[in-house]
C-alpha cells in the first residue's frame, strides 16, 4: 500500500504531468489573448516542454514567463512575418481558384511551395527558439533544413492537425468538446506530444 503514494508511482507520475499540461495551458491561452503575441507564447510553451521531457523539472510560471520575455522580439517577428505571408498567399490561392480563368491554374505550384515553406518555418521555429539562442535567419534557415531531413515528422504534424480541424468542424456538437478539451490543456497536450519528436531531432542535430 506504501508504494502507491511513492512519487515514482505511474499514476501519481500521470497526474503529476496532467496538472503540467493544465498549467501551461493557461498560461499559453492567457499570454496569447492579444494574438500578436500567439509566437513568443508557442516559444515560451516548447521551452517548458522540452526541458519537462528531459527531465529538468522546471518551475512552471517563472521559466514560462522567463522565456517568454527573453524570445518575445524575436518569436513575434517571426510569427507575425509568418501569419502575413500565409493569409498573402492563401488569399491568391482564393483569386487562382475562384476569380482567374482555370486556365491559368499553373501558377498555383509555386504558391503551394511558398506556403509549404511558411507551414515549415511555422512548424520548426518556435521550439528553436524554445531550445536555442539562435539568430532569426538561423532559426529560419533552420526550420525549412530541419522539415526537409524530417519530412515523415514534417508530414505527420500536418496531418494530425488537419485531422483535427475536420474532427472538430465535422458536427457542431464536436466543436463544444474540443472547445472544452483546449480550454483545459488541449494546446499544451499537442506542444507537449509534438516536443517529444523535436527533441529528439534537436538531439540528434546537436549530436
Amino acid at each position: 500500500m506504501s508504494n502507491f503514494f511513492q512519487q515514482d508511482n505511474p499514476l501519481f507520475r500521470f497526474m503529476g504531468r496532467f496538472f503540467d499540461l493544465m498549467h501551461i495551458n493557461l498560461l499559453f491561452i492567457l499570454t496569447s489573448i492579444p494574438l500578436f503575441t500567439i509566437g513568443a507564447s508557442l516559444s515560451a510553451s516548447y521551452s517548458i516542454c522540452l526541458k519537462i521531457i528531459n527531465n529538468e523539472e522546471p518551475s512552471i510560471t517563472k521559466e514560462y514567463f522567463k522565456a517568454f520575455k527573453l524570445n518575445f522580439k524575436q518569436a513575434t517577428i517571426i510569427w507575425l512575418s509568418l501569419l502575413f505571408g500565409l493569409c498573402f498567399f492563401g488569399y491568391d490561392l482564393y483569386i487562382i481558384y475562384c476569380v482567374i480563368d482555370p486556365k491559368y491554374l499553373f501558377i498555383q505550384v509555386p504558391v503551394w511551395i511558398i506556403i509549404a515553406l511558411l507551414v515549415s518555418i511555422f512548424i520548426y521555429s518556435f521550439p528553436q527558439i524554445g531550445r536555442f539562442e539562435s539568430t532569426t535567419k538561423n532559426i529560419v534557415k533552420n526550420s525549412i533544413l530541419i522539415s526537409l531531413s524530417n519530412l515523415p515528422v514534417t508530414i505527420f504534424y500536418v496531418v494530425i492537425h488537419l485531422i483535427l480541424y475536420y474532427l472538430t468542424f465535422v458536427e457542431y456538437k464536436n466543436i463544444i468538446i474540443a472547445f472544452s478539451l483546449v480550454i483545459f490543456f488541449g494546446f499544451a497536450a499537442i506542444i507537449y506530444f509534438f516536443s517529444i519528436f523535436f527533441n529528439r531531432i534537436f538531439d540528434k542535430i546537436q549530436g
